[in-house]
């Protein structure tokens, strides 16, 4: 397992596929991932 650090992105398009937009900040816990 390792560990995936949390932090803020920014999530979607607004030039590409309608349903993607609009673009907008999401934030997400660290988190364990299998390797």
């Amino acid at each position: 397992m390792i560990r995936i650090p949390g932090g803020t992105f920014r999530m979607g398009s607004d030039q590409h596929y309608p349903e993607e937009a609009p673009v907008h900040r999401v934030t997400v816990d660290g988190f364990w991932i299998d390797r």
